[in-house]
């Protein structure tokens, strides 16, 4: 019976991918002229990971592609061709078509031959290592593109390891070989491609079979490649599991007994030799990272999990307000509902870490974002980043990629000047961006600086009020900036393929609000601009306030709450077409009346009867009118667009304890509530 390898698509997919991040990473770090041997070793081996597995799996379109990648990062790897920045571009480019090739055949799509090929080629144009004359002094000697290394006495070291007669390899592995995913007859079909293998394999640590571990590898051979084999193939087959085997290669004639070739080689085991003329099985069964004993879980197992758990945590508040009747009968159900909460508690923390990566999975994809960007406006930029291990959860991360990229390309084109400029201003040539991830009071805030021109206080404000946005003559600086969030407003002079347009600042905002944050900028004209960005660590669990409004419950996010008040009479008044003012802390805040809004009924219509809720976002505060403040409790989002239809200051809702719906309030969108009514 064959073995289905379809449903290992899934993992080998996502190690592709993660290998070509990884080497992408290292090409952006990788120098002309003074390559790093690590970084070029790391960028090799995710060729090989991704070669080996394309050539299991059949992706025979792959396995080509990445196996004439594998030859060039060999030559530069074994020093017989130099780094040059064309070698980058091309391995850049490589990254890209793989990408992109990847996702075709994941999607059963046609793989588009053309750019495959020609890309193909120029690889191995590059990769072409010709003996250079014989210098006798080992100097460097180019040829074209790439760069050959002359060795003493003129010939390429690579060539003068090929031995006609073979190799004699022996191969101990160490017994959790299987449980890093290597697969031994996988390697020795690598060898028979090399030339005629014959194996001969121990079994003399093989235990009884009820003492028998089927993770662990017992097993040990004696291989014998014959033909014209270059020692450095042979080495690379076994490079993979260098730490996690012994291998001794010697030259087959050294072997003191050197089999004919018409002579079959005995087997230790004669009725367990392996015939590999044979087609052969793989037979994964678990896959394994590292020594952590980490495996792959998809997301909607752990969605799932998360549904589960979030079910736990209602039910539980249920119980516990069964159990708060106060009668003698129940104490040791108190005591024991107590207990469950905090259980619950835990276990729900538990299964929320288990979906929170950390931010580094998008931030690793910038660096080439800002390269490219660069190159393409002739600007030196650097980007560094810090707190790439800050975790956020995994749905927040899917959805802050694309606004991160749009603040990057805007700093690049509005804010990094060109070097010449930057010199003119004692600046250095190379403009410095700065990402930055940390946590901030149960939240993550996420930072983006340059030290670019800055925003153009004057030029914005004129613009603002040239299209009607502005009519105050006194604006704050914060006011002026906080315009360039707003759809349409562009201060360039000419529109380019990157920005002019006016559009993308406002989708930003549109897109951090959506996930229930905020991003705030500050600028200094000729010194940078800097964007603050502010995001709930998770979008599945929150912390709320359930507020009385009428005969209706209410669940406000704790994050968002300032203060909860019962005001004195003469502190909420009205302003000349601002409707009503709270005065709190010495400034006054404008009152938002949910009652108007969703048209429910209250029961206090004077603030002073009732309680106000301070809330806050992108540092505007409001006040919301309740009736009464109940519990705080943690609150299990759900969608109720998905369930019934989108409600204007609605985020969601969530099932209370005694089996009632509670509304979310989406707080940011009341803001914006507020102040289009002139309130704020």
């Amino acid at each position: 019976m064959s073995l289905d390898l379809t449903q290992f698509h899934v993992t080998f997919f996502e190690e592709s991918f993660e290998a070509l991040d990884g080497m992408e990473f290292a090409l952006l770090r990788l120098s002309a002229g003074e390559p790093d041997a690590e970084l070029i070793h790391t960028i090799f081996r995710a060729a090989h990971c991704i070669k080996g597995g394309a050539a299991i799996f059949g992706f025979a379109e792959i396995a080509s592609f990445t196996h004439t990648l594998e030859t060039y990062l060999d030559a530069l790897r074994g020093g017989y061709l130099i780094v040059n920045q064309l070698g980058i571009d091309l391995l850049l480019k490589s990254v890209d078509l793989l990408r992109s090739t990847l996702t075709s055949v994941r999607q059963g799509n046609t793989v588009d031959q053309h750019p495959v090929a020609a890309l193909q080629s120029d690889l191995e144009r590059l990769s072409q290592v010709v003996d250079p004359p014989d210098s006798g002094v080992g100097e460097p000697v180019h040829y074209g593109a790439g760069a050959v290394v002359a060795r003493p006495g003129g010939d390429v070291a690579r060539h003068a390891k090929l031995l006609p007669g073979g190799w004699h390899i022996d191969f101990k592995p160490h017994r959790t070989l299987l449980q890093q995913g290597n697969e031994p007859l996988c390697m020795f079909g690598e060898l028979q491609r090399l030339g005629a293998l014959q194996p001969r394999v121990d079994i003399g640590n093989l235990p009884l079979l009820n003492l028998m571990n089927p993770e662990l590898c017992y097993l040990a051979w004696d291989l014998r490649v014959h033909g014209e084999v270059v020692r450095a193939d042979v080495e690379e087959i076994f490079e993979w599991v260098a730490d996690d085997c012994e291998v001794l290669i010697r030259a087959l004639a050294s072997v003191a007994e050197l089999p004919l070739p018409n002579q079959p080689v005995p087997a230790l085991c004669p009725e367990r030799a392996i015939d590999l003329t044979a087609p052969q099985q793989t037979n994964i069964t678990q896959i394994w990272y590292g020594e952590s004993g980490s495996i792959r879980v998809s997301i909607e197992k752990i969605d799932e999990l998360i549904n589960r758990v979030g079910e736990l945590v209602i039910t539980q508040s249920m119980l516990h307000e069964l159990g708060g009747s106060g009668t003698p009968e129940v104490s040791r159900l108190q005591i024991g509902l107590e207990r469950l909460e905090r259980n619950t508690r835990e276990l729900q923390e538990s299964v929320m870490r288990m979906r929170m990566l950390p931010v580094n999975t998008v931030f690793s994809r910038l660096p080439r974002v800002v390269r490219d960007l660069g190159r393409k406006m002739d600007k030196q930029v650097e980007l560094t980043l810090s707190g790439g291990q800050t975790e956020l959860d995994k749905n927040v991360l899917e959805k802050i990629g694309d606004p991160l990229v749009h603040l990057l390309r805007n700093a690049i084109d509005h804010g990094i000047e060109k070097p010449s400029m930057r010199r003119q201003l004692g600046k250095l040539e190379t403009g410095h961006l700065r990402l930055a991830a940390a946590y901030k009071g149960g939240r993550i805030n996420i930072r983006l600086s340059d030290d670019g021109a800055g925003l153009d206080r004057e030029k914005i404000l004129a613009r603002a009020r040239s299209d009607g946005l502005v009519q105050n003559e006194e604006i704050s600086d914060a006011a002026i900036y906080d315009l360039i969030f707003h759809p349409g407003l562009s201060t360039a002079e000419q529109t380019t393929e990157l920005s002019g347009r006016g559009v993308g600042m406002d989708v930003v905002r549109k897109n951090i609000r959506a996930l229930g944050g905020s991003v705030e900028v500050s600028s200094e004209r000729g010194r940078g601009t800097t964007f603050s960005i502010v995001l709930p660590l998770t979008l599945a669990i929150m912390d709320g306030q359930s507020v009385v409004l009428g005969d209706e419950n209410y669940i406000i996010p704790l994050v968002s709450i300032v203060e909860s008040l019962q005001p004195r009479a003469g502190l909420v008044g009205h302003g000349s077409n601002c409707g009503e003012l709270l005065l709190f802390r010495d400034e006054y805040v404008p009152i938002l009346r949910l009652d108007e809004l969703f048209g429910t009924r209250i029961q206090s219509r004077s603030p002073s009867d009732g309680l106000i809720v301070i809330v806050e976002s992108d540092e505007r505060r409001i006040g919301i009118v309740v009736d009464d403040l109940l519990g705080q409790q943690q609150i299990v989002l759900k969608s109720l667009e998905e369930n019934y239809r989108k409600v204007k200051g609605i985020s969601g809702a969530t099932i209370l304890g005694g089996g009632s719906v509670a509304l979310i309030l989406d707080v940011p969108e009341l803001m914006r509530i507020a102040q289009e009514r002139g309130a704020a």
